[in-house]
């Protein structure tokens, strides 16, 4: 994983920015979500983790999983 994130952030500080990451940013008011990760999904604890954020929120949600995966 430490590829992909040089690749898409090279540096480290901006991992953090709620554009390159936006569990970082603030939630409140955004519009509704759908979150549809597979279960199989290596980042799916980041997925969870953002519903749950967004949910104590009040932003509108569904989530979704989806089962099986490559």
């Amino acid at each position: 994983m430490v590829w992909f994130y040089d690749q898409y952030a090279p540096n480290a500080a901006d991992r953090t920015h709620p554009y390159a990451s936006p569990i970082h940013g603030m939630l409140h008011g955004l519009p509704p979500l759908l979150i549809q990760v597979s279960t199989s999904e290596i980042l799916r604890d980041d997925s969870t983790r953002f519903a749950a954020l967004a949910a104590a929120a009040e932003v509108d949600l569904v989530d979704a999983p989806v089962s099986g995966g490559a």
